[in-house]
């Protein structure tokens, strides 16, 4: 019931920009309240497990709460809405940015919201597709906020299904379901990165059941909705015949078909974002201070995921472990973190609880303190102070858990 109040009170703090301090210690209580019942459950997984329901059912009150609110955080909602409402009037949404005089008589009152007015779209096709689906549907803020809790329930859904294929405990689907950042970013500001994370685990267990093209079906959807996966199909398409690679470029093609129009400007919104978009990524922003060309930088970071790619090839790591290793990988070698791209690892953290991880989906809701100065002054600059605040105590704890694992293995090893 207190989780139930903080969820409660956090819209009440409008404008939450100018109460950040309010925001983070409302967060913060909501974490260790979280903490305290993830904790309970891994002490006692098979107690819990009849109480599963209930857990599960508190989980999504506490998104049902949030789901009235207007986005207060991020306003990224509102671009779903306006590039699905484009194509429900058969204009595709790469070809123009939202401020184009080609699209002026189509401005409608979500237009106003839309950031980034002067980028066409960045978001993948497949994403594009589910956003021209719930515009159809449902075509409100609200609307596109209950759709994407749709999806999450699908999402847990998948995650029971891994865990008890796996023989884990079912109470641990609260380290997902119960995670006050998964909460907010979702229920709160409906962010739809829930999609690919959902049809990535759902591509996992199909290929587990040998469902394998309907396994490569849902793999290319996840690659079209956030394209970070095509690094994650190395797990999928390892030891698979031939003609199961053929089927997920199939795929791909025929996702890509309805926006080729665009041409080259496909690419446009994304170029961009790659070039221009810096926040949060401390791996980046720290070698960035070395003063390293920017070619240089990102051949560094491409050779470490090159490499932890050859690592799990050789040594045939478990698929899920893969998809979790590499997930985190990208996470933290991309110049760009916002908190809610953290919601791509927390499902992993069901299957290989990693207290580091945790920590930082707790302390990543320090680096919306961005938000105060861009409301005031329209500046979007990240304080180092906060950025450190994160992830000190995160590679500290991470160090840690790497010193404990050798240590105990050196231990074994000596028996």
């Amino acid at each position: 019931m207190t989780s139930a109040f903080l969820y409660r009170s956090l819209p009440q703090l409008a404008p939450v920009q100018e109460r950040i301090p309010e925001l983070v210690t409302l967060y913060l209580g909501l974490f260790l309240l979280y903490l305290f019942s993830l904790w309970l459950i891994l002490q006692a997984p098979c107690g819990l497990k009849a109480r599963l329901p209930l857990i599960l059912l508190f989980a999504l009150a506490f998104r049902l709460l949030l789901l009235p609110a207007p986005p207060a955080l991020s306003d990224d909602i509102y671009r779903y809405l306006w590039e699905g409402y484009l194509q429900t009037e058969a204009i595709n949404p790469y070809g123009h940015s939202p401020q184009s005089p080609e699209l002026e008589e189509y401005r409608n009152p979500v237009w106003t919201s839309v950031n980034n007015k002067a980028v066409s779209a960045i978001y993948p096709p497949f994403a594009q597709m589910v956003h021209a689906l719930f515009y159809l549907g449902l075509g409100s803020v609200s609307g596109f906020k209950l759709a994407f809790l749709g999806v999450e329930i699908g999402l847990v859904a998948a995650i029971l299904a891994l865990l008890k294929r796996s023989g884990r405990p079912l109470g641990r689907g609260l380290g997902y379901a119960g995670n006050p950042l998964v909460v907010i970013e979702v229920g709160w500001s409906g962010h739809h990165d829930v999609l690919v994370v959902g049809l990535l685990l759902w591509a996992l267990f199909l290929l587990q059941i040998r469902t394998r093209v309907a396994a490569m079906g849902l793999l290319a959807a996840a690659v079209l909705t956030k394209l970070y996966p095509v690094i994650l199909a190395t797990a999928f398409l390892r030891g698979q015949p031939a003609r199961y690679w053929g089927w997920l470029a199939g795929f791909l093609l025929a996702m890509l078909l309805p926006y080729l129009g665009a041409g080259s400007q496909i690419l446009a919104g994304l170029s961009l974002y790659r070039h221009q978009w810096r926040f949060n990524g401390f791996l980046h922003s720290w070698l960035t201070g070395w003063g390293l060309p920017q070619i240089w930088l990102e051949g560094l970071l491409g050779a470490g995921l090159l490499i932890l790619l050859s690592v799990c090839w050789v040594r045939g790591i478990c698929r899920l472990r893969q998809l979790y290793w590499l997930t985190g990988a990208i996470l933290l070698f991309s110049p760009t973190l916002f908190p809610w791209y953290l919601v791509w690892i927390v499902p992993f953290l069901c299957f290989f609880p990693n207290p580091a991880w945790l920590l930082l989906s707790g302390l990543s809701i320090l680096s919306y303190e961005v938000l105060a100065e861009w409301s005031v002054l329209g500046i979007w600059r990240s304080d180092p102070f906060f950025l450190k605040l994160q992830y000190y105590p995160f590679w500290g704890m991470l160090a840690l858990i790497g010193i404990r694992s050798l240590w105990l293995r050196r231990l074994k090893s000596a028996q």
